[in-house]
């Protein structure tokens, strides 16, 4: 019976020790290392947040200004609340064009001559997108100020200013694509 005690006793010591061991070695694994190189790191992390934050606002301001403008074509929102709206947007996309326009990479980064035009024509062709925004809310404005309405064609021509800006957003995707894959 002792024997039978001490071999349990036993057991339960080598299966608890196992079980510490175990924690152990997990609990030392090598913390993750970011092999990328500082070029890279910052493209894929600075650049990237400011063309997400771009694209973001760019999506959500124009689905505020089409829910505004739908309100005041059915009566629902004043020409001075419209205004207002319209305003705030532009400042808005202008405040980013901004931050667009005075994105720099630190110079201690050395870019490939390829890279550094993507990255500038990424840069560039999103603010020229922007602008191109800032010009139909411009357009926009005329309409609402003038008092006459918003017809059909006012639509279609809204429609068609856009087909430009929404046509250089995704040219600043190509860019960034080919400035990533440009990146040492």
């Amino acid at each position: 019976m002792k024997r039978t005690l001490l071999c349990l006793f036993f057991i339960f010591l080598l299966v608890g020790c196992g079980e510490v061991q175990t924690t152990e070695v997990n609990s030392l694994e090598a913390p993750k290392v970011d092999r990328r190189s500082p070029e890279l790191k910052f493209v894929e992390d600075e650049m990237d947040n400011l063309i997400r934050s771009a694209s973001s606002l760019v999506d959500v301001t124009w689905e505020n200004i089409a829910e505004s403008m739908d309100n005041y074509q059915f009566g629902t929102l004043s020409t001075e609340s419209i205004i207002s709206d319209l305003e705030l947007a532009k400042d808005q996309y202008n405040y980013k064009i901004t931050e667009i326009r005075s994105f720099d990479a630190p110079s201690e980064l050395e870019f490939s001559a390829a890279a550094t035009v993507h990255i500038n024509n990424a840069l560039e062709t999103l603010a020229k997108a922007i602008q191109g925004k800032i010009d139909v809310i411009d357009y926009m404005m005329v309409v609402v100020e003038s008092g006459e309405g918003i017809s059909q064609q006012t639509i279609d021509d809204i429609e068609g200013k856009l087909v430009l800006p929404n046509g250089l957003i995704q040219l600043a995707a190509k860019e960034y694509g080919l400035a990533l894959e440009n990146v040492r």
